[in-house]
């Protein structure tokens, strides 16, 4: 039996100013075909799985309800909705279409979120790429009838090492060993922690 070893991985190549060009073309080609806005709109949608739409929450703002550029959604064992809501620098806590509450403040210590983009959770917690912190937090999960809080009074770790604006986060369900996975572009492709 060959065993092959394990290859690096390779740096992309640079973006060429033609390449730039073509790729610009193209998004304006695809912007007159399909004449709809999907960003910006500082809402949550819902939809069956057969692309019907059935739902939608939400408006720019900062009180509870409203958004600034929601970036990662994720759903936790006892069903609450969380919605990293990147521009506020918080999380919301939704039920179904109704937000229930935030939780989060700007900052750059222990507990506090900057530009967070993704999340992730399980049963042993709740896991947060603090992208502006080039970090990944995780905090305690939400208990079936208490409520979540991302602060550091339920932070349970934070990761650093060998991130740099980490984008994305998941949680791996893993009965022995605690580990995500975490994928941007200024880290190695996708990395198991």
């Amino acid at each position: 039996m060959k065993v092959s070893s394990a290859r690096r991985m390779e740096q992309p190549a640079q973006p060429t100013v033609n390449s730039m060009r073509r790729m610009m073309s193209r998004c304006r080609q695809m912007a007159e075909l399909f004449p709809f806005r999907i960003q910006g709109n500082n809402r949550i949608q819902q939809f069956s799985t057969n692309g019907t739409f059935a739902a939608a929450f939400g408006t720019n703002g900062t009180d509870i309800g409203q958004f600034n550029a929601p970036k990662g959604l994720t759903y936790d064992s006892v069903g609450t909705l969380y919605i990293v809501d990147s521009g506020n620098n918080r999380i919301t806590l939704a039920d179904g279409v109704f937000a229930e509450g935030v939780t989060g403040t700007n900052g750059s210590a222990l507990g506090q979120l900057s530009d967070p983009v993704n999340i992730s959770a399980d049963e042993r917690g709740v896991y947060i790429a603090d992208t502006g912190n080039s970090r990944i937090q995780s905090f305690n999960p939400r208990p079936p009838h208490g409520s979540f809080t991302a602060d550091s009074s339920s932070l349970r770790f934070a990761v650093s090492t060998n991130l740099n604006n980490p984008a994305a986060v998941a949680a791996v369900d893993n009965l022995t060993n605690e580990m995500f996975y975490v994928a941007g572009h200024r880290q190695q492709p996708c990395a198991a922690l």
